[in-house]
């Protein structure tokens, strides 16, 4: 099936048309946008965020006006439009159409505010700041359990904390495991309503709790108080999972109360973790991971959440729409986000979208996934991308989709080609032992076999 996305009088969207290739409506998609900084990847997620939330299921947004206009086709039949039947191309033009959506998912790691829309309970938005709610969602859900080896999710869950353990620890068997949560509220643990609050969010019965004997006030002269839970990561401890959903919409919607002086505040959370469940092991507060390593556990808890994704036994189908989620990650990570993302999900119907600069990550897209947006007279256009992606090298992604002209960085590039130039055999014997293997190496060889096979001519020429 071919997916045909037309977004008009967008920001610098005019007459823009994205073609999906091999779209399959009941299974997972994956979709990986790219181009230079500026070329119109953010945007298109903010016009998809958009169209999403004026069409989700069990949501009636008719009176209400998007402000760009757009449609979506599948194959000959219009699934969506906000066009009017003489605007529209498509001669299949419905007035009852279909809403592709349950939920729509926003994730963006950038520094440009975007307004947030958390105002339902089948949008989440959700930026760097609230991204700290995810993993305390996933464990407050009770769908994690790391002693549990039958658990999919769980086992999951022990390769990507072996990710960080391999900075940390030589037995990677000792994974950074959380023994400790707590959570910065304007409640004290006896608040009659926060205990009821706590009753929604899956902590009724928490194993162990305390508040802190140290009120943490604000700019505006509020009291905060810590409430702590001790974690055995076994999932008994929690009074009926939840759906995981479900429990990060609670957290976002309580932690998004800062100027409503009536309501409960989730101010800020945390963990304590361990490296392992040995007893006396030393642990440690979470400021001890890096912003990577807090980037790590965040995005994967993200995907283990839309995982759950089926409610009263109908599966939903979620827009996800990822802006650069590979932001903090080494080169080793990001050669995993897809595999894990496309693992985790590869039973969900969802529509994933992610805006990226990473070539790693698109030597794991397949040519029909990737779509490269460029500016033409200020406008965005998608273009065909030109090799096939899959499995290739990274050197030749950037090439080709990132227009690198070169395979190194620029400042090494300079000093090595200035060399050559000069064709001092000492400055070139000095970068020898400096540089790298590989084609650079090579042609600094090369320069100081030709300077050696001049000389020796000369030293002939001399003789004669």
């Amino acid at each position: 099936m071919q997916r045909y996305i037309y977004i008009d009088e967008f920001s610098n969207f005019k007459e823009f048309l994205l073609e999906l290739n091999n779209y399959e409506k009941d299974k997972l998609t994956i979709n990986l946008l790219v181009g230079k900084n500026g070329s119109g990847k953010s945007t298109f997620l903010d016009a998809m965020f958009q169209i999403a939330t004026h069409n989700l299921k069990g949501m009636d947004f008719i009176d209400k006006k998007t402000v760009l206009k757009y449609s979506i086709k599948d194959n000959d039949k219009l699934t969506i439009t906000n066009l009017s039947r003489e605007e529209s191309e498509y001669s299949l033009f419905k007035n009852k159409i279909e809403k592709p959506w349950s939920k729509v998912i926003r994730f963006y790691t950038g520094n440009t505010k975007r307004n947030s829309h958390l105002n339902t309970r089948s949008i989440i938005d959700i930026n760097i700041d609230k991204s700290k709610w995810i993993f305390m969602a996933l464990i407050f859900s009770g769908k994690l359990d790391l002693e549990n080896t039958n658990n999919e999710i769980s086992n999951k869950w022990k390769e990507v904390l072996q990710l960080i353990s391999i900075n940390n620890c030589n037995d990677i068997q000792q994974y950074v495991n959380p023994k400790v949560v707590w959570i910065e509220t304007n409640c004290r643990n006896n608040n009659d309503k926060f205990s009821e609050l706590l009753s929604d969010i899956n902590i009724r019965n928490p194993h162990f709790s305390m508040p802190s004997p140290n009120n943490l006030l604000n700019t505006n002269d509020k009291e905060y108080y810590r409430h702590f839970w001790l974690l055995n990561n076994n999932s008994s401890h929690f009074v009926n999972k939840i759906n995981s959903v479900e429990s990060l919409l609670n957290f976002l919607e309580y932690s998004n109360n800062i100027e409503n002086d009536n309501e409960i505040i989730f101010k800020d959370c945390g963990f304590i973790y361990s490296f392992g469940n040995k007893k006396d092991i030393p642990i440690f507060p979470d400021q001890f991971l890096s912003d990577g390593e807090h980037a790590l556990i965040n995005r994967y808890a993200l995907l283990s959440i839309l995982k759950d994704c089926i409610v009263n036994n109908i599966k939903e189908k979620f827009l996800i729409l990822f802006d650069e989620p590979e932001t903090h990650f080494n080169e080793f990570w990001k050669t995993e986000f897809l595999f894990f993302l496309e693992q985790t999900l590869k039973d969900c119907p969802h529509d994933v979208f992610i805006a990226t600069h990473s070539a790693m990550l698109v030597t794991d897209a397949k040519k029909d996934e990737i779509h490269r947006l460029e500016k033409s007279g200020n406008r965005p256009f998608s273009y065909p991308t030109p090799i096939n992606t899959f499995g290739v090298n990274v050197i030749d992604i950037g090439k080709a989709l990132f227009q690198m002209e070169s395979d190194i960085g620029r400042r090494s590039q300079t000093e090595i080609e200035e060399a050559i130039k000069k064709g001092d055999p000492d400055v070139l014997n000095k970068l020898l032992r400096e540089v790298g293997p590989g084609e650079w190496r090579w042609k600094i060889r090369t320069a100081i076999k030709d300077i050696e096979h001049t000389n020796k001519c000369k030293n002939y020429a001399k003789k004669d």
